[in-house]
């Protein structure tokens, strides 16, 4: 298993040997997915993959679309993979929550395709603390969801050059639109785990700051339209 960790840390490796690369970690990750028969292997991926963070760096550093793409995958998957350790025995190697900082930072990533990728993660996990209806649990996750909402809230802005406020409203297709519906879904599905109130309580004090530019103050707005019916709740 170590021949795609080596093509991936090769930064002058073809596009198509890097997405071969990619190809076969997903494949392995899907494979472990509840299947403790391969803990060991886990426990390997495990690892590879984590050491996979600086590239991943260098090629957002680089602006590498194509292979932050495959990172982010990688990232992905083992978070899906990992999820129910995350969850239910976060004190061990395969429940280290650090791969939330690592997928926050690829939700992060300007380019809206890459950032969307992770999207399905948080719905897992969202699904899965609902589920378990526990408060400690909750409660370890806030953190991570706190700063999901502050990521999505910087990706779901205008672009800050433009200053014709009409012309950015009125557009109703493109990447951005579709990102934006994309985040609003998202929000209101992840927001009990903080607190619709909290969180709405946290975007207007953001969007209140003294100063405030009014593609930021678009943006808050956005998103607090979007908590706002689960306030009633």
């Amino acid at each position: 298993m170590t021949l795609p960790f080596e093509v991936l840390n090769f930064l002058d490796a073809p596009q198509l040997m890097y997405d071969s690369a990619t190809e076969a970690i997903c494949a392995a990750l899907d494979l472990i997915d509840g299947q403790d028969q391969y803990v060991p292997l886990a426990k390997v991926l495990s690892a590879k993959i984590k050491e996979l963070v600086p590239i991943y760096e260098a090629s957002v550093e680089t602006e590498d679309i194509a292979r932050a793409n495959c990172l982010c995958r990688i990232f992905t998957d083992m978070g899906e993979a990992f999820l129910f350790h995350c969850i239910h025995n976060p004190q061990s190697e395969l429940g280290d929550l650090s791969i939330f900082n690592i997928l926050l930072d690829c939700t992060a990533h300007p380019e809206k395709d890459i950032s969307d990728i992770t999207f399905s993660v948080w719905y897992q996990l969202s699904d899965e603390l609902y589920k378990a209806d526990k408060d400690d649990l909750n409660q370890l996750f806030q953190p991570y969801i706190k700063r999901l909402v502050d990521i999505l809230c910087t990706q779901c802005q205008y672009d800050e050059d433009n200053d014709d406020l009409h012309t950015n409203l009125a557009r109703s297709d493109g990447p951005l639109c579709d990102y934006r519906y994309g985040a609003s879904q998202l929000i209101r599905d992840v927001v009990f785990i903080v607190g619709s109130l909290e969180t709405f309580k946290d975007l207007y004090s953001k969007l209140c700051k003294e100063g405030q530019k009014w593609h930021v103050t678009e943006a808050c707005i956005f998103l607090m339209c979007a908590i706002a019916p689960s306030l009633r709740e």
